[in-house]
């Protein structure tokens, strides 16, 4: 199960980040120019990535990927009635209903990222 975390993924790694994956990325490079190949690189912005996890694709991509349907149902569970609900000074909205995105910081957050994006 590679694509649950693949190798050359450096984030949500313990000891791993945007430091070790430069490193990587310019050996990569220089190896390749050293023995006489071009580089093209395609570069992406994930700000926001986990704001963009869409619940019910999700779980889609799960089942898809025939996970255990236990492991299925435990993160819909995670994600099922999450509410939001605003305030400023005294005013209050009403609760609405979450249907994209993880929760920040929490451990499930990385893991349901990678599965989401994993087939780009």
């Amino acid at each position: 199960m590679d694509w649950l975390q693949p190798p050359f993924r450096q984030g949500f790694t313990r000891a791993r980040g945007t430091a070790t994956q430069i490193v990587c990325t310019g050996k990569t490079i220089t190896d390749a120019l050293a023995n006489g190949n071009s580089v093209s690189m395609i570069s992406t912005d994930l700000s926001k990535a986990f704001d963009s996890i869409n619940h019910k694709a999700l779980i889609k991509k799960l089942q898809d990927k025939d996970v255990p349907t236990n492991i299925t149902k435990i993160i819909e569970n995670y994600l099922a009635d999450t509410q939001l609900k605003g305030r400023f000074r005294t005013t209050e909205t009403e609760e609405k209903p979450i249907l994209h995105g993880m929760l920040q910081g929490s451990i499930l957050g990385p893991l349901a990222f990678n599965l989401y994006v994993h087939d780009i």
